[in-house]
This record gives structure tokens, C-alpha cells and sequence, in this order.
């Protein structure tokens, strides 16, 4: 069970002793003075685990509970009714924050696809291991990618071993590590991490964050693992192979003067020429055709090769 989250991987290393597997964490508690049985931990854990536990702070508890689920017209609970209060609880907290941030997710230039996923990441909404036995999903909850530690999305994006190797490739490695020290969750870490980076680099840190996504399912579902340079090279690929397309989106006046074509001049002869790119863009196709004064046909001619690589 994932609950320190002091420790990497948001639990103890420390194997239990026979007879005590199903010692809980609220038998470390002393309920009535709302602190914790010290010999109790000191007797089961190891000293990093020790001071993980002790580091993590514990909050008063109410005297007498309430009930703030408030039924419906026809007198039901709902999925519906627990998530506004949830909402509203959350938006008193942090109201003006949760704006600006969506508001600098909805205006990142990247891919719709990768601004759909940052929203999710952020909001706690992609299925990590961890986040499918907060659900109450049965699972195994190591990392697909290290097969190491919990499956968190901290871990899964900035603690993982692959994670780390795609930071250092990018330059960034060194203020991700300071700000592991001090970050509380990954939503918090994630924005302060790219409050502290230039705007091009926060674009790349996006795409980086979708592509190990990425890489995560393919070797989850295909068995197929990802080295970090090739992470880092398809966040590259992807988003300059969309911002060619987003500079290639010309406005309708500038499209309709495009295609108007106009005469040459007196003695002079006119090349029109034009291309277009087939099959994931490894066939381009070419034509032209050649035109005097008067507008009329001269010559024309089309033709197509193959390439290894790629045109955009």
C-alpha cells in the first residue's frame, strides 16, 4: 500500500515480519492524543522508513463527524452530488489558481492530443497503477517502465529511471531534482516546474511528458520498450511535424489570392508548380505546367519517388 509520500515510491521498504501482514497504518496511531505509537514504528521499520513516517504530518481530526452529503430531491446519494462537493470543497482552497492553470493549458501550442493529456495528468486522471487501486481496480502496482517502484504519476514522470534519462537529455534534470525535494504533488510539481522554464522549453517538456505516456502503454500492451533517446526524439518529430502543418494553414484571403493565377507579361513564360505528400509523407508527388502570354498551355508534366525519409 502506497502512503508515505516522503519515500520515492510512497511506501516502506521495510519486509513485515510473519503474522503482521495485515497490520494497517492506523495501528501506528494512538487515536485518542492523534500521534503516533513511536516504539510501534521504531519496532517494525527500518531507520529510512523511521524518518519518512515521522517526517509526514499528521492532522487534527474533527470531534464529532457531520454529515455534508446532503440527499437529492427524491431523497438518494449520488456519484453526481459527491463530486460538486468535492469540487466546491476544492475550489475554496485554491479558486483563483485552478483558473490561471487551465488557462495555460488551453493556450499551449501543442498538439490538441497532448493538451487533452496535460489536462488529464494534472487533474489526476491517467490510469497509473497507483491511481487504479485508489479506485478500488485491483493491480499490480509496479512500474511498467522500471519495474521497480510504485506506479505514481510523480514516479511515472519524474522519479522513474527512464524519466530522469529523458530530463538529462533535455537539460533539465537539475531543477526537476530540486524540486522533487520540496514538491508535495504531482499537479503542484508539475506548474512550478514549468513556471521556472522558457516558454519553447515548456513545450518540449509537454511533448516529453506525452511521449513517455506513450512509451508506458506500448511496452504495457505491446511489450515493446522505448529507449529514452528515441522518447525525446518523437516529442521532437511530433511537434515540428505539426507546427509545419500549422504554418502551412494559410487564411482564406491568402488561399483565394494563391489559386487566382495571373498572366505574364509580354515575351515572358509562366511555371506554375506544385507538390503533395502521400503515405505518412514518404511519396511526394510533383507537377508543373508552363503557359505564355495569352494563358495558354505549353507544356505539363507530373511525376512521383519514393524516400526513405520523410518531407515534414
Amino acid at each position: 500500500m502506497s502512503w508515505i509520500r516522503n519515500l520515492p515510491s510512497l511506501k516502506p521498504s521495510t519486509q513485515l515480519l510473519p503474522n503482521y501482514e495485515d497490520l494497517t497504518v492506523n495501528s501506528l496511531l494512538n487515536p485518542s492524543l492523534n500521534s503516533r505509537n513511536i516504539s510501534l514504528v521504531q519496532a517494525f521499520f527500518n531507520a529510512s522508513d523511521i524518518a519518512a513516517i515521522l517526517m509526514t504530518p499528521l492532522f487534527g481530526r474533527a470531534s464529532n463527524d457531520c454529515c455534508i452529503w446532503k440527499t437529492t430531491v427524491d431523497e438518494s446519494s449520488t456519484v453526481k452530488s459527491a463530486y460538486n462537493i468535492c469540487s466546491n470543497l476544492m475550489h475554496v482552497v485554491v479558486p483563483t489558481r485552478s483558473y490561471v492553470n487551465l488557462y495555460f493549458i488551453c493556450h499551449m501550442r501543442v498538439p490538441p492530443q497532448v493538451r487533452s493529456f496535460i489536462w488529464c495528468t494534472t487533474h489526476q486522471c491517467l490510469p497509473t497503477r497507483v491511481i487504479l487501486l485508489h479506485r478500488g481496480i485491483p493491480s499490480d502496482d509496479t512500474c511498467v517502465s522500471c519495474n521497480r517502484l510504485a506506479e505514481s504519476l510523480m514516479h511515472v514522470f519524474f522519479v522513474c529511471s527512464k524519466a530522469t534519462s529523458c530530463w538529462e537529455l533535455i537539460g533539465i534534470h537539475s531543477i526537476v531534482h530540486k524540486l522533487l525535494q520540496i514538491a508535495n504533488d504531482f499537479t503542484a510539481m508539475f506548474f512550478e516546474l514549468f513556471n521556472r522554464l522558457q516558454s519553447q522549453q515548456q513545450i518540449l517538456v509537454a511533448m516529453t511528458l506525452w511521449s513517455l505516456w506513450k512509451s508506458r502503454n506500448t511496452k504495457l500492451w505491446k511489450a515493446y520498450d522505448t529507449t529514452p533517446s528515441s522518447i525525446v526524439t518523437r516529442a521532437k518529430y511530433t511537434l515540428n511535424e505539426w507546427s509545419c502543418m500549422q504554418r502551412a494553414k494559410l487564411p482564406l484571403h491568402e488561399a483565394e489570392a494563391f489559386h487566382n493565377s495571373s498572366k505574364p507579361p509580354t515575351g515572358m513564360i509562366k511555371c506554375n508548380v506544385d507538390t503533395a505528400a502521400f503515405n505518412n509523407n514518404t511519396v511526394l508527388g510533383n507537377c508543373m505546367c508552363f503557359r505564355d502570354t495569352k494563358g495558354l498551355l505549353l507544356l505539363g508534366k507530373s511525376d512521383y519517388f519514393h524516400s526513405s525519409t520523410t518531407f515534414l
